[in-house]
């Protein structure tokens, strides 16, 4: 579901629109545009191993676009101030715990002022106290900045804690505090 929404993945039939993009029939082109207006956070971190969390993100900002030396520095600071890292700029993914490289993670996501973000299994590679610090941490971040997010994850703890929980049975969307999940006529579900 989440590789479909950052256009990583094709849909077999019907339609999908994302953040005003038509998903099905979507230009390669337009994959970057779509892809700066979502946060995505990965199970595995994909944190490059030879840069510094500074450098890993200054990397998405300039792959995106952003090349002035100020709002970068700006951008970089506000975001590993609101995960905690602000100490930890200068070492490099193998010097930081798991929580740690998951925070640089969500940190990453947030760089470009999404319109909504999308994690896989953001907690999946951290023991339980971490976490449930981490997620705390997440949904701490999408509260203040009002964000939207679609977070999957296998632990039901952890999705009780959202909004809604919505699962995937049988091909179609069941929200677990109603009967069924109906997107709202005229609005985009992702």
């Amino acid at each position: 579901l989440l590789r479909t929404i950052y256009a990583d993945l094709k849909i077999c039939s019907g339609k999908a629109h994302v953040l005003d993009y038509d998903i099905s029939q979507i230009k390669r082109k337009q994959i970057p545009d779509l892809r700066k207006k979502e946060g995505i956070i990965f199970q595995d971190y994909k944190l490059l191993s030879d840069m510094t969390i500074r450098k890993n993100l200054e990397f998405v900002l300039r792959a995106t676009g952003v090349n002035h030396k100020d709002e970068i520095a700006e951008r970089i600071k506000k975001a590993l101030e609101c995960v905690g890292l602000e100490e930890k700029e200068e070492k490099y993914p193998n010097e930081l715990s798991g929580g740690e490289q998951q925070r640089a993670a969500i940190a990453r996501a947030i760089l470009n002022k999404p319109q909504v973000i999308l994690a896989d299994e953001p907690t999946g590679n951290l023991d339980p106290r971490t976490a449930d610090i981490v997620f705390a941490e997440l949904l701490a971040i999408v509260k203040e900045t009002g964000l939207s997010a679609l977070i999957a994850t296998h632990n039901f703890e952890l999705a009780d804690r959202m909004d809604r929980r919505v699962t995937l049975e049988d091909g179609k969307l069941v929200d677990h505090r109603a009967e069924a999940f109906i997107p709202p006529e005229g609005e985009n579900f992702y």
